[in-house]
């Protein structure tokens, strides 16, 4: 049998649909709707190239994979918003820093689960809940709350513009 020389896919990433109830839950209820239909007459979709991204994304940071892998979609000016950054650097030179900080700390794999996922044309937000171990035997645990804005290039494929990471919640394991 031949094989085929496609790539493998990452599975879609599906939401949960939330439902409110009780006093004071109208305006609640009313970002459950999002993404809606705006004034615009544009119809905002699921964004499956997007989903894709971003499932993609996480797991080339699952697997730890080299610096050389991210660059490309991010922005040479990126504004890159982590933790433990040094922030006398920018862009590129900024994230670089960054993951090298992480290379020299976090074994191989390590994981991360996506959720909550909200998307709009050029900016999306969503939860990470992230393990991993690090080189010390460590486990770590914690639960993030990301914000990207990015450009659409020619391909649709997002270049990012802005990366932000909040910490939700650290767990002690």
């Amino acid at each position: 049998m031949a094989r085929s020389s496609r790539q493998p896919t990452c599975p879609p990433i599906r939401m949960r649909q939330t439902r409110f109830s009780g006093p004071n839950t109208r305006w609640l209820r009313s970002l459950s709707n999002w993404p809606s239909k705006p004034s615009t007459g544009i119809q905002i979709t699921d964004f499956p190239e997007i989903r894709g991204f971003i499932a993609d994304w996480f797991a080339r940071f699952d697997r730890l994979d080299p610096i050389d892998a991210f660059l490309p979609d991010l922005h040479p000016d990126v504004d890159w918003d982590m933790l433990d950054v040094d922030t006398t650097l920018t862009g590129h030179d900024r994230v670089r820093a960054w993951y090298r900080g992480v290379l020299e700390t976090l074994q191989r794999p390590t994981e991360h689960h996506v959720s909550k996922i909200a998307i709009k044309p050029n900016a999306a937000q969503f939860e990470v809940l992230f393990r991993a171990t690090t080189v010390a035997g460590d486990r770590i645990e914690a639960r993030v709350h990301e914000n990207w804005r990015f450009e659409k290039r020619s391909d649709g494929r997002p270049l990012i513009t802005h990366y932000s990471a909040q910490l939700l919640q650290e767990a002690d394991t």
